[in-house]
């Protein structure tokens, strides 16, 4: 039997799509960011929460990681 999980954990992901070369600049993920702000923010007791924002990597990797986590 597992023994149930006390707290708040919220994982937060992102992945990035291929960089166009016509758009040269990167545009980072403020939406996510906002989410992630806001959660801290309101300081909610036992919040645990992660953030993946990705710009390519190993996804069996990362998928690993957040179940983990």
């Amino acid at each position: 039997m597992k023994a149930a999980r006390s707290g708040l954990r919220i994982a937060l992901v992102a992945q990035y799509p291929e960089r166009d070369p016509a758009m040269p600049s990167f545009v980072p993920n403020l939406g996510l960011r906002m989410v992630e702000a806001t959660l801290r923010a309101a300081a909610l007791p036992g919040l645990v929460c992660r953030v993946w924002d990705l710009n390519g990597g190993d996804p069996e990797r990362v998928a690993r990681e957040i179940h983990r986590f």
